[in-house]
């Protein structure tokens, strides 16, 4: 069974006709529907709701009294008398059929001022149903009965096949939403129902009820028809009705403790995690004082670096002509360093010594003689005319810098690089330091949250011995009925009257004990079988082998460590919100996987009058991933395709990202929900 498409008039958000079409390949069954938050991706999901059970679910922002179903503009849009309607249609496949499911309601304005744009609902929701085989559409079938064939269409019929295709029972499971499923541990009675349905057990439970355990019950019935003429007869008979009375009272209890234990639980499991995040703000100022101590390390190591690279460029006259060696040993080679001049002594010099006309060590310089011929063949072995010891004594201090220089370009880009990796782990640190204070600055005195937290504990333990007090006294009264009710078939019995009763009684104690024994051994059987995909699916989703998922006797899912140190099986009692809705997850496929499995006992529910296995439902997802990490939103999204027949979801952008899901998507199942500025209004378009 796959949902064709849905079509919205006026409702809500959505302003006149938007309708969508949904993926019904086998390979390629997701449809996505994205958009921001406040959009209108939710009222998307509610329409399913409200056409199929005229209910809505509390959001975040709106409460179900609050919810108006006519939208905000067209009611503004409203004149005088003037009415409106609100209607949501669903076409549904159904083996070789399609249906069509309308639910419509009619409006008017409130008061006969223009300025209040508040409207009120006109008579009653109507509900119509057609049916289309073999390309033609039969009737339009209305669920009040006034159709044109009445005996054949009763009233009610719409809601019962509706009902019959997607059980109520089981909404919240195909029709999932992310914003309430957010603490499975306090859906118990949810869980119990749903599975009691996928047993096929929920007949069962009701006959047995019906059988003894009300106070309608056929047994109790059938006992005030006993009759009896002496006094112990009709003392016996006083007595078991008011053990009777007694443990309906008890029985009232029981339930409205549970109910008290319940709602108790929640707020210790809110209180609580409101501390250990107290406890978590104290590991984040330890850490933010780590973080201020960090910053401060690094940005001393960043100085000191800066401090070393400017002290090495300091000396830049040979760190700059280090890269210039090259080219001065070009030039030097070409030059005679054989060194052939005096050291000190230039050709001014010379000069100097022949203009004076005598040397320096008293010569007389006569031009001719072999003292003078001498000073001007020396004219020609100093500089400019031989520049030989020069250039080698430039050579030598060039060679000294090139061995002063040889690491130092080395040196200072590990320098700049130790410099550049300090100033990003500062950075880093900073905006880690940034996002701490931000969340210390959310903390709040957490005084009257410890005493609340104590409070419950308290109240916790007091309900929790006032069910075993009440539940004890219960006992003690189906027991005192049940002595009471044999002294009574001693008397009775001998009266001709009531045998037949009593045979009937009998008849009633077998039925109610066969439907018990075949209750409990399909329970006993399908925890066990679920218990197995739920650990499976756990393991796949989560991919951890250091823990396992359990559905308890309790009805509550629980995770367990499979070691700890010597210890095993220590349940996980901090799951983090991210980990309870992934193990939703697991619990919705893991159911839908069970239905599935018991698709060939369907014989059998027919041989022991159960209810129908709920088999290829659609799933209906809303802000499914929201609190997932993005490796776990990936994980969860590409096992769910696997595990219906047809996947709608409305989700972030961000999370379609994640997701994965492009594979098991058509473009044209694509969608996005827009939203204008200036309008209420929301419209679809293709992504």
């Amino acid at each position: 069974m796959k949902i064709r498409s849905i079509k919205l008039h006026n409702f809500m958000r959505y302003k006149g006709d938007n309708e969508l079409f949904f993926s019904t390949d086998n390979e390629k069954n997701v449809t996505v529907v994205l958009g921001d938050n406040t959009f209108g991706k939710t009222t998307l999901a509610q329409g399913f709701r409200w056409a199929l059970y005229e209910k809505l679910n509390d959001t975040s922002y709106a409460k179900k009294k609050d919810v108006v179903l006519l939208n905000n503009e067209v009611a503004a849009e409203m004149r005088g008398s003037q009415v409106r309607d609100v209607y949501v249609e669903i076409v549904v496949e159904n083996d070789d059929e399609e249906v069509k499911f309308v639910r419509k309601a009619s409006f008017n304005k409130k008061s006969g001022d223009p300025d209040d744009i508040s409207v009120k609902q006109i008579g009653i929701t109507q509900l119509t149903m057609q049916i289309r085989k073999n390309g033609i559409w039969g009737d339009v079938i209305n669920d009040s009965g006034s159709n044109v064939d009445s005996k054949k269409y009763k009233a009610g019929c719409v809601q019962e096949a509706i009902d019959n295709m997607f059980p109520q029972s089981l909404s919240n499971y195909f029709f999932f939403d992310g914003e309430r499923w957010n603490d499975l541990k306090s859906r118990t009675s949810d869980i119990k129902n749903s599975v009691d349905t996928i047993l096929g057990v929920s007949g069962l439970i009701e006959m047995m009820n019906h059988l003894k355990d009300n106070r309608s019950s056929v047994e109790r019935k059938l006992r005030e028809k006993l009759k009896g003429t002496s006094g112990e007869y009709e003392r016996l008979q006083r007595e078991i009705k008011n053990y009777e009375d007694s443990i309906e009272e008890y029985e009232e209890k029981i339930i409205a403790i549970q109910e008290a234990i319940e709602t108790t639980i929640r707020t210790v499991e809110s209180t609580q995690k409101t501390l250990n995040d107290n406890r978590k703000a104290e590991d984040d100022q330890r850490e933010l004082k780590n973080l201020e101590l960090d910053i401060i390390k690094y940005e001393k190591f960043k100085a000191d670096y800066y401090a070393d690279i400017v002290k090495e460029l300091s000396n830049s006259a040979k760190f700059f002509a280090a890269s210039l060696l090259p080219e001065f040993d070009k030039i030097l080679d070409q030059v005679d360093l054989e060194g052939k001049d005096i050291p000190g002594v230039t050709v001014d010099t010379l000069d100097y010594l022949i203009e004076l006309g005598e040397c320096l060590c008293g010569t007389k310089l006569t031009e001719g003689s072999d003292a003078y011929e001498t000073i001007m063949k020396l004219k020609k072995q100093v500089p400019p005319e031989m520049l030989g010891g020069a250039a080698g004594k430039l050579k030598t201090t060039l060679e000294a810098w090139r061995s002063e220089t040889s690491g130092l370009l080395e040196n200072v880009l590990d320098k700049a690089e130790a410099f550049d990796i300090a100033q990003e782990t500062i950075d880093d640190k900073t905006r880690d330091k940034e996002r701490l204070e931000k969340t210390i600055d959310r903390k709040t005195n957490l005084g009257p949250v410890r005493l609340q937290n104590k409070q419950a504990n308290e109240r916790l333990l007091s309900l929790r011995n006032q069910k075993a007090t009440v539940e004890l006294r219960l006992k003690q009264a189906n027991e005192d009925k049940h002595q009471k009710e044999q002294q009574l078939d001693a008397v009775a019995i001998h009266d001709r009257e009531n045998a037949q009763i009593y045979r009937c009684l009998k008849y009633v104690d077998a039925m109610y004990a066969k439907a018990s024994n075949l209750a409990n051994i399909r329970k006993g059987t399908t925890i066990t079988d679920l218990n197995e995909i739920i650990e499976e699916n756990f393991r796949r989703m989560f991919k951890d082998e250091e823990k396992y998922a359990k559905l308890g006797n309790d009805y509550k899912v629980h995770v367990y460590y499979k070691q700890v140190g010597n210890k095993t099986n220590l349940e996980e009692e901090n799951l983090s919100n991210g980990e309870t809705i992934a193990i939703n997850f697991v619990f919705i496929v893991s159911i839908l996987e069970l239905a599935e499995k018991y698709r060939q006992l369907e014989r059998d529910n027919e041989e022991y009058g159960m209810e129908k296995a709920i088999l290829g439902l659609p799933l209906v997802l809303d802000g499914p991933f929201s609190a997932l990490s993005n490796e776990n939103t990936g994980s969860v999204a590409s096992r769910l395709p696997q595990f219906a027949e047809q996947v709608i979801i409305f989700m972030l952008d961000k999370d379609w990202e994640a997701s994965g899901l492009e594979d098991y998507t058509l473009p044209e199942f694509c969608y996005r929900v827009n939203k204008e500025s200036s309008s209420n209004s929301s419209s679809l378009e293709h992504n």
